[in-house]
């Protein structure tokens, strides 16, 4: 049994995108005739596309911006390794719980269908818009309704069909993973983005073409007046009950915590309307009949032809930059029918420079509201209700609120100053993140990249030469690699300018019978440090060693934290220049600030303090998913393989995996410190003390956070006993950067620090990397 369901509706017209039939360019590039050659039917439903390819459109006039935008994870966001491995597992776990059933509703085969697109929305957010993603859900080995039907056979086949599995995941082809579930039924689930358009996950039309961020802020006066009226309900979860009604009002508020706010978070990607032609662009009609609920507007996309000439509307998109339309008229001449001027934007023409001549605040929300757009998407609350009290007293968030994946909206205001605009104590996104490039070529001519456009041809005046402002004059543009924890930039400075980090060492007393190590780390950034992803962990080691080589244990140790106005030392891709002027980022810290995140510890205050640990005792876990491994014994024999089993609730996959939590260590052979948040699954959440497997990923409890706040500066007093060593000592402290969170583990070589002589698949799939290092000879 074969069971399909895609989008079938189709809108015609013609919008500016482009065909598939190109030519190489001598430069590598893709090279098209000129921008006619650009043209496809627009529309929605599986195979067709609302957007232009940023590949096969924009570079041809934006070089510069597009080579900067494809190192990015913004144009991996869809076809990334770790996102395919994940989005996969993900898949297996929806179609393991088919046939559970709740007092709310029973999770049915068609439900797959809805539950399979969430991670679409941000990952490939133009398939969601065009509706162009196929789901295809299979029965195996008959029907699990017959009494002569095997189950684990019909699993074993499933498994054997399974294709472009991550990591070597190709998303021009077809994926298909295996799943068994509840009822024993064996099932794979083919999905493929259809048009090629839209296999570019955040392209440059994708953001280009927001018009209004939703609950951006409360003033009445404009956009939204911060308020949200839920089309549809919120639901825990696809077969969970109703926690917001359709109807109900969700109010802005700068604590994310907040439980309307929190549940904002909840809805993601943008909001579909039933006429995506003419999308909303003012308060009266943001409530008008929407097909999806969204935390964003889109542009309008004009289809069909104009019954007075006849001839077809071009959008001549993306209209949107940090300075409004590029221009009035575009290349397509007599055969654009569509009137630009009206669907510009009015905050574009309305667009002041500031008085200190700074570029970054004029009135779109691409600069005044920079952080509004980016939180759009970096802002997360899942579909499952926070089991945890997390100091909110405003209501009961541990039946009220769901659980906060990303906390970076909160530290972004942190109660002083707000997370839409740029402010003296969190600055907007765009200052770190697309910090501006000089010498850079911000718009040429079609394939032309020495000719650029000028006032004659209709340009506005940003993008005049000779207008002697904006990006085109000034010859700059915003990094559009969007510097961060990436793979792209990684390796570089961008990770190590997010921290400053120091270590001295001093013996105590005339004799040298004690020794103190003073280790230091400091958050520079305007967020939560090492960041708002769950899987990112920073972890600190002192290692002290005498004259012999042999190894002094630590004795005791305090630690410390105060807050500072600190200076962010921005960083960029190799061979690339900041403007300058915009080489610093300033974060003002104000004591009247307060943070509210589920999980977090408390600040040190002279309290004593262990090393760290990230505990890695295995235990057996039953998952739906491919974490899980076989079992072993302490000599890693196979004990016990991973495999389906019947539980009291149905068929899973039984296996084993380890419990990787932070937790103290009775080591004193090293003094560690880590970094970061704990996320996963406890054995019994009524139990808080009970084991906390964390699995990477957004799909579970925050049991606790011990990450930097914004200008959050930590210090640790380790004190040891030097009586009987033979000197001098020497005191080694490094910081590493798991980007994985090292997968729960962090390998030690003999030196007590991270073991470089793995196999290099090894130190690939852990990515652990040093980012500062620090060594004392003390006499």
């Amino acid at each position: 049994m074969k069971l399909t369901s895609t989008r079938g509706f189709f809108l015609s017209g013609l919008i500016l995108l482009f065909s598939q039939a190109c030519l190489a360019a001598d430069d590598g590039r893709t090279a098209l005739g000129g921008p006619g050659e650009a043209e496809v039917i627009a529309g929605t439903g599986y195979a067709h596309t609302l957007f232009d390819s940023a590949e096969q459109k924009c570079q041809h006039c934006h070089n510069d911006l597009y080579d900067t935008w494809k190192t990015s994870m913004h144009a991996k966001s869809w076809k990334d390794p770790i996102f395919q491995s994940k989005y996969q597992d993900f898949l297996r776990l929806q179609a393991s719980k088919i046939g559970a059933s709740t007092a709310n509703g029973t999770y049915k085969e068609g439900t797959i269908q809805k539950t399979g697109r969430v991670c679409i929305k941000c990952h490939a957010p133009t398939a969601y818009y065009s509706d162009d993603y196929q789901i295809e859900l299979s029965r195996i080995g008959g029907d699990a309704g017959d009494p002569a039907y095997d189950s684990e056979a019909a699993y074993a086949d499933a498994l054997t069909r399974q294709a472009n599995l991550a990591p070597a995941y190709n998303p021009d082809a077809k994926a298909t993973v295996a799943s068994l579930a509840k009822t024993g039924q064996a099932y794979t689930v083919s999905y493929q983005i259809g048009h090629s358009h839209n296999r570019e996950g955040i392209n440059c039309a994708f953001c280009h073409s927001m018009e209004t961020v939703r609950m951006m802020q409360a003033d009445p006066n404009f956009g939204d007046g911060g308020q949200y009226k839920l089309q549809y309900p919120i639901k825990m979860g696809p077969i969970g009950p109703v926690v917001f009604n359709k109807g109900d009002t969700l109010w802005y508020n700068a604590d994310a915590s907040d439980a309307l706010m929190n549940a904002f978070f909840a809805l993601i990607g943008p909001e579909k309307y039933t006429d995506v032609a003419n999308t909303p662009k003012d308060t009266i009609d943001f409530d008008s009949p929407r097909n999806a609920d969204g935390r964003y507007t889109m542009k309008s996309v004009p289809t069909g032809y104009d019954t007075d000439s006849g001839k077809p509307y071009y959008t001549g998109g993306p209209f949107y930059g940090p300075f409004g339309v590029t221009g009035l008229s575009n290349s397509n001449g007599d055969a654009d029918a569509s009137d630009r001027a009206a669907l510009v934007n009015p905050h574009f023409v309305d667009a002041v420079e500031a008085a200190d001549g700074d570029k970054f605040t004029s009135g779109h929300h691409f600069a005044a509201y920079g952080k509004a757009l980016c939180l759009s998407c970096h802002q997360r609350s899942s579909l499952m209700l926070n089991p945890e009290y997390n100091g909110n007293t405003t209501v009961d968030v541990g039946e009220d609120n769901f659980l906060e994946l990303c906390s970076t909206w909160t530290a972004m205001s942190d109660g002083v100053g707000d997370n839409y605009q740029d402010t003296a104590t969190a600055p907007k996104c765009q200052r770190c993140h697309m910090e501006p490039l000089a010498g850079k070529t911000v718009l040429h001519k079609w394939d032309k990249p020495d000719e650029l456009f000028t006032a004659a041809d209709g340009v506005t005046k940003h993008f005049d030469p000779t207008s002697g402002v904006g990006p085109v004059a000034e010859g700059y543009l915003n990094n559009h690699a969007f510097m961060g924890a990436n793979k792209a930039d990684f390796g570089l400075v961008k990770i190590k300018s997010g921290f400053e980090s120091d270590m001295k060492a001093r013996k105590l007393g005339k004799k040298g019978k004690k020794l103190v190590v003073d280790s230091r780390i400091l958050n520079t950034t305007a967020h939560m440090f090492p960041g708002a992803h769950p899987m990112r962990r920073v972890l600190t080691r002192v290692v002290v060693t005498d004259a012999d080589g042999v190894k002094v244990p630590y004795a005791s140790a305090t630690g410390d934290s105060d807050f500072k106005t600190i200076t962010n030392q921005l960083a960029t891709l190799a061979g690339d220049t900041i403007m300058p002027g915009h080489e610093t980022v300033k974060v003002e810290y104000s004591p009247a600030r307060e943070l509210v995140i589920q999980g977090y510890t408390p600040n040190l205050d002279e309290d004593v303090v262990f090393s760290q640990m990230m505990d890695d005792t295995q235990v057996e876990w039953v998952s739906p998913d491919a974490t899980v491994v076989d079992c072993t014994d302490d000599e890693g024999n196979v004990i016990s393989e991973k495999g389906p089993v019947m539980t009291s609730k149905g068929w899973a996959i039984k296996g084993c995996t380890t419990v990787k939590k932070i937790i103290d260590s009775d080591d004193f052979e090293n003094f560690t410190r880590i970094y970061g948040r704990e996320t996963g699954k406890r054995f019994d959440p009524a139990d808080l003390t009970s084991a906390h497997v964390v699995r990477p990923g957004f799909d579970s409890n925050i049991a606790a956070d011990n990450r930097l706040q914004p200008n959050e500066f930590e210090n640790y007093k380790i004190f040891y006993d030097t009586s009987n060593v033979a000197w001098p000592v020497t005191v080694k402290y490094k910081v590493y950067y798991l980007k994985k969170g090292g997968s729960g583990k962090f390998p030690t070589g003999a030196d007590g620090f991270f073991d470089t002589s793995l196999p290099a698949d090894k130190k690939k799939k852990l990515a652990i990397y040093e980012v500062y290092s620090k060594d004392v000879v003390i006499e």
